[in-house]
């Protein structure tokens, strides 16, 4: 580990470090080094001093996100996936499990014994297909110059919400896939304007015995979760009748600005904020969700083989935005499908 990467981590996880000298004087400072470090790279006007150093600056970037900054995105993709990390040219399969069956039971006619029918278990191997992606962040020169700091921790913290971006992208993709080739039941999608919530706990309902009685987890935006958590203080379970709404949910619905629960299910939001000053575009689609049945193992399998790299073209500038585009190694497969439903309420806007 070299010293410019444990300066970057440093300043990345606000554990800079100081020293004096016997004087009291300032002898070393991870905030004075990092302000040198930016001051080498672009002067006061915004240009840029040397691209090889911007370029290993880049790459300081990338790697402590790729080390100091993986916890947290492994914490929010494995929510919604079976994730590990491999090496850049390992072989990778996956297991495609049949769903457990029971063993079916037959009573004789005379009632003296029973028969009993054993139903083997085979599984599938499926080979992970590694495909060079990219992707692209940008950070403000402006903002690298006046506060070096939080910009660099900034910078960081972009990659990876970059990087959750485009493997969220890839999942929404791979579910809409998986509808039109048949991979998800047809009982455990919802295509149309309206979704009811009877129509939503219908396929709950499904996804519960899929996963052997265990919750659901609806991962959606926050309109969509609001949407169908507004719904059980209007529809309730059927019927006009919603007694059964408690002092506390009838507060939640009225306060509350997200809801960790929907009917029986886990609800996560994704982050999706605006991207434009309109306030009128997002990255990923508000009215398209997923839910995933609670079972062990999620039906998306993602392997990441190897760390990001910055890619060997040359750093874009572009109205006093440095762009890094980044390579990244990765398969994503929707192994399971029969274990996860797709939602796509027309009717919902952001």
């Amino acid at each position: 580990m070299n010293k410019l990467f444990e300066l970057g981590a440093r300043v990345y996880n606000n554990k800079m470090k100081i020293e004096n000298n016997e004087d009291g004087t300032v002898k070393y400072s991870d905030d004075e080094a990092i302000r040198a470090l930016c001051a080498k790279i672009f002067d006061k006007d915004g240009n840029i001093s040397s691209m090889e150093d911007l370029r290993s600056f880049n790459k300081l970037v990338v790697e402590v996100a790729n080390k100091e900054a993986q916890g947290k995105f492994e914490r929010i993709v494995n929510l919604v996936s079976d994730f590990k990390s491999y090496g850049r040219y390992d072989t990778v399969q996956y297991y495609k499990i049949p769903q457990r069956k029971q063993t079916t039971v037959a009573i004789s006619a005379s009632g003296a014994g029973v028969d009993f029918t054993k139903i083997p278990s085979r599984q599938t191997k499926v080979p992970a297909q590694p495909k060079l992606r990219q992707f692209g962040v940008q950070y403000s020169i402006s903002e690298m110059v006046n506060d070096p700091v939080n910009a660099f921790r900034t910078a960081v913290d972009n990659v990876v919400e970059a990087k959750l971006l485009f493997i969220f992208k890839e999942i929404m993709k791979l579910a809409k896939n998986g509808v039109s080739a048949g991979k998800i039941p047809t009982s455990q999608q919802f295509n149309g304007s309206g979704m009811t919530l009877a129509n939503y706990r219908a396929i709950e309902s499904k996804l519960i015995r899929a996963g052997r009685n265990a919750r659901p987890v609806l991962v959606a935006d926050t309109a969509f979760i609001n949407d169908l958590a507004l719904k059980q203080g209007t529809e309730g379970l059927g019927g006009t009748n919603l007694s059964w709404l408690t002092d506390e949910l009838r507060t939640s619905l009225l306060r509350d600005v997200t809801f960790d629960m929907v009917s029986k299910s886990l609800a996560i939001a994704t982050d999706n904020p605006w991207i434009d000053e309109a306030n009128s575009k997002l990255d990923l689609e508000p009215n398209e969700a997923i839910m995933l049945a609670g079972a062990e193992g999620s039906p998306f399998k993602i392997s990441e083989f190897g760390a990001m790299r910055t890619a060997q073209d040359m750093p874009s500038i572009e109205k006093e935005q440095v762009l890094i585009k980044i390579d990244y190694v990765i398969d994503i497969t929707l192994l399971n499908g029969e274990m996860m439903a797709y939602l796509n309420d027309t009717a919902i806007k952001a």
